[in-house]
């Protein structure tokens, strides 16, 4: 028995490109900053409760999302605004993916997107996966095609 699918059928109906970049690509950079938030970098579980670290990137991002969660302009995409975690995950993509550091005060985005900035270690992650897009050869506006040609996906198929 053998069974296969395109990575590409789970393409929403809707879109959330971030950038211009293919939904898949900002969807695997979206789950590795739950992955980031997560981590016990970030906080700590007493009884099966999740505690947010005092110094912690996601701590003080959840008070700015929670904060400014009415304002215009406040969020990367619609997803975005259903969660401080999602809001989380989305920025973190925008942060990957955007070219250029916003400048400060401009907008509640580009203050969010300057928080992921003042810690070295989500700079430092930044920097290895724009490297490693580029190395891919991966870039914005791409069709399903191209992204396809690139061959950069797993086997989806398992055979018995």
């Amino acid at each position: 028995m053998r069974i296969s699918f395109d990575l590409f059928d789970l393409e929403p109906s809707y879109s959330s490109e971030i950038l211009d970049y293919a939904f898949i690509i900002c969807t695997m950079i979206h789950e590795f900053g739950h992955y980031l938030e997560m981590h016990n970098d970030q906080q700590s579980s007493l009884r099966g409760d999740s505690i947010l670290k005092i110094n912690s990137i996601v701590r003080k991002f959840k008070t700015m999302s929670e904060s400014n969660a009415e304002r215009e302009g406040a969020y990367v995409t619609e997803y975005a605004k259903t969660s401080w975690d999602e809001d989380f995950a989305d920025t973190f993509a925008y942060f990957v993916l955007l070219d250029e550091c916003p400048e400060p005060g401009v907008s509640i985005l580009g203050d969010k997107v300057r928080l992921f900035y003042k810690y070295p270690e989500f700079v430092e992650i930044r920097e290895s996966i724009r490297a490693n897009i580029r190395k891919l050869g991966i870039h914005p506006n791409m069709s399903r095609d191209e992204l396809k040609k690139l061959d950069i996906y797993p086997s989806t198929s398992d055979t018995n």
